[in-house]
């Protein structure tokens, strides 16, 4: 019985946590020095100029999905009553 709970608990897959960026003084992809000028992402990380764009350092955010979700939130479908013919 134990085994088959064992061998259960290895098949789920699991999720990994993103690390967090505890010095944000420092690029997250080659730890070069920031200083007050680090361009933070919308991944919660900050990054140096070679590697502000999302291209650059493999982001994790969905762009695409955020921005769609913004558009549907503030362009709510508008439907009018239809108008009967005589």
């Amino acid at each position: 019985m134990k085994d088959e709970n064992l061998l259960e608990e290895a098949k789920e897959p699991t999720k990994a946590e993103p690390a967090i960026q505890t010095k944000k003084n420092l690029c997250w992809n080659c730890n070069k020095k920031v200083g007050l000028l680090g361009f933070s992402c919308k991944c919660t990380y900050v990054f140096c100029a070679k590697h502000r764009y999302a291209e650059d350092h493999d982001c994790g955010f969905d762009f695409k999905q955020a921005d769609r979700e913004k558009l549907a939130k503030e362009n709510p479908l508008i439907k009018s009553d239809k108008v009967q013919k005589f």
